[in-house]
């Protein structure tokens, strides 16, 4: 009887630990889980600024001409 129950607890023990050590890591929380083909769901860019956007025109600009 009571090498029955320490086998039952350590299976609900062992059952809890992998439950705990597999949840989501905080980085992988709120994030999209339902998808929808060619929609992104994801959070919306920052608009770029006119000077990034000036600067990554003369960049490619630059790579234009080699």
């Amino acid at each position: 009887m009571i090498m029955k129950f320490h086998k039952t607890l350590l299976l609900m023990l062992f059952i809890l630990s992998t439950f705990l050590v597999s949840s989501c890591r905080e980085e992988e929380q709120n994030r999209v889980l339902n998808y929808k083909k060619g929609v992104y769901l994801g959070q919306q860019d920052t608009a770029l600024t006119e000077q990034q956007i000036t600067k990554l025109r003369i960049h490619t600009s630059r790579q234009r001409s080699n």
